[in-house]
């Protein structure tokens, strides 16, 4: 690793089979392409045999999305109108997406994720969420918007909180 740390870019050939200078490039490289360490898990099993019910499938339906979305009606407004107003380009870049990589998408597994947005909480007291409808600090918000549209779209289970009690459930 070491070796690949400092003389990666001495030979293109290491750009051609994906190495960017990453821990991860070069230990994919050195597993697959050079066989000096094994593959990584992830990157070995196929998951063509996959039972359907844990395949992850598009999810279209925003509805169903904003019905996670329910322990406080004030810390979602934000969140409700950034991912209803990119829906449409979320939707274009999953064809996309389909369109250059099918092998990829069609075959995930189906991972339950819970989200909890802490920093949205009434025991935080910064009030965030009451804030970004009149311009309050919103970076955190739109990261975590973009973040749940992402991996709702990819067909994840999703558990989103933002209060304790809820994230308790």
């Amino acid at each position: 690793m070491a070796w690949m740390l400092e003389g990666w870019e001495k030979d293109e050939c290491y750009a051609k089979y994906g190495v960017d200078g990453t821990i991860c490039s070069f230990r994919v490289y050195l597993s697959e392409v050079e066989k000096h360490c094994p593959m990584l898990p992830w990157r070995s099993r196929t998951q063509q045999n996959l039972p359907k019910q844990k395949r992850a499938s598009v999810q279209r339906n925003l509805s169903k999305l904003f019905m996670l979305m329910y322990d406080s009606e004030v810390n979602y407004v934000f969140i409700r109108e950034r991912i209803t107003r990119l829906w449409p380009k979320w939707l274009d870049a999953y064809n996309e997406m389909i369109s250059r990589w099918p092998e990829t998408v069609l075959q995930r597994q189906r991972l339950n994720i819970i989200m909890h947005m802490g920093f949205l909480s009434s025991e935080s007291g910064f009030r965030f969420g009451a804030l970004s409808s009149v311009g309050g600090p919103l970076g955190e918000l739109v990261q975590w918007s973009d973040l749940i549209a992402a991996l709702y779209l990819l067909g994840h289970r999703l558990f989103i909180s933002t209060e304790i009690e809820t994230l308790k459930k």
